[in-house]
């Protein structure tokens, strides 16, 4: 996309509000009775989820579940991030729950900026029996993590 510059009407600053009003209604009556639009009319055809997947991937990544989940697999021969996959489904419980298929239609549509692979569907259910095998680990992991509040930092003392 490149800009160009169609008019210029100098230092805003230098006039005064009826200046600008008057500016305004010659501008609008060059328009000769077009209907102008609004902020309503605006139809975006995408937006991202931001603010939940900036806050899971925050306390992801305060209790570590991502190195937990790494070295409770480490003797599998697992080929894909599974804590992404699970991360991700866990924003997608948060943002709008519903099914894997669904998640793996709509997953573009969140912010999830570490991504480098491309998202399959059959991960996010593979991902899943790897939870099932390593949750009494992982449970295990989180009390201890949550439990020594020497190595946990106020996690609900922040501010945004």
């Amino acid at each position: 996309m490149t800009k160009r510059r169609i008019a210029s009407l100098g230092n805003i600053d230098e006039y005064s509000e009826k200046e600008i009003e008057q500016i305004i209604f010659k501008l609008n009556s060059l328009l000769q009775n077009r209907v102008l639009g609004s902020l309503n009319d605006f139809d975006p055809k995408a937006t991202l989820h931001f603010g939940i997947p900036y806050v899971v991937q925050f306390l992801w990544d305060q209790f570590g579940l991502t190195k937990a989940i790494r070295d409770a697999l480490k003797e599998r021969a697992v080929t894909f991030d599974v804590s992404g996959y699970l991360q991700a489904m866990v924003i997608n419980r948060l943002i709008d729950p519903s099914s894997k298929m669904h998640l793996f239609d709509t997953i573009e549509d969140i912010y999830l900026p570490d991504v480098s692979h491309k998202w399959q569907l059959q991960h996010f259910f593979r991902a899943l029996d790897y939870l099932m095998d390593i949750k009494p680990q992982l449970e295990r992991f989180l009390y201890h993590r949550l439990t020594d509040l020497f190595n946990l930092q106020c996690l609900w003392c922040f501010t945004i």
